[in-house]
């Protein structure tokens, strides 16, 4: 299958050529097909670089299928992922945050209107649009997070007690929140004793 080749291929490069270290925060993002994309970064090492960079005081954010794969688990009982293979089984997410998701028959597609608790109050606009629900994780206890939005089921995060943070999101567009975006780089800034951005 010249298609798995390929994939071969580029699971190889990775392995050899990627070091996070270098990055200020990283953005997961979104992905049609959660649970294939969850399946390559586990097989290219991807996945343990991830939690690599964030025991090293990094700065991770996750957007709706980035914010799914940051969980504990990810299951598929209605094959809304396209593979009979995931239908009975619990695919391992990343395991930074302790959330799980069950992609259910039906599309989530909303306008969000809210207000952020962290890391700043701000009024927030975006978007929804994915399958799957995610819950909090009861079995992982130890992995305390908080919400990030008054609407408590739009996102979460956690603070790392070596340093740097793990955010994870349905909204699409929260980078376009002006006030919500730059308080949460000036937060970078402020832990890497970089001066905070002024408002132009």
């Amino acid at each position: 299958d010249p298609l798995e080749n390929e994939d071969s291929i580029l699971i190889e490069w990775i392995k050899k050529s990627q070091n996070l270290k270098k990055f200020d925060f990283m953005i997961l993002p979104g992905s049609k097909q959660t649970i294939k994309d969850q399946i390559f970064l586990e097989k290219c090492g991807l996945s343990h670089d991830i939690k690599e960079y964030s025991n090293n005081k990094g700065n991770i954010i996750g957007i709706c299928g980035g914010l799914q794969m940051l969980g504990t688990s990810l299951e598929d009982p209605f094959l809304k992922e396209g593979s009979k293979s995931y239908a009975n089984s619990k695919i391992k997410g990343i395991g930074l945050l302790p959330i799980t998701t069950t992609f259910y028959e039906n599309k989530l597609t909303r306008q969000i209107s809210s207000e952020s608790l962290w890391p700043c109050q701000s009024k927030i606009n975006g978007f929804e649009i994915h399958n799957g629900q995610t819950e909090l994780d009861d079995t992982q206890k130890s992995l305390k997070i908080s919400p990030i939005f008054k609407d408590l089921n739009l996102g979460w995060y956690k603070e790392n007690k070596k340093g740097g943070t793990i955010a994870g999101t349905y909204i699409h567009g929260i980078f376009e929140n002006d006030i919500w975006r730059d308080q949460y780089i000036n937060l970078i800034r402020k832990r890497k004793n970089l001066p905070v951005l002024k408002k132009r």
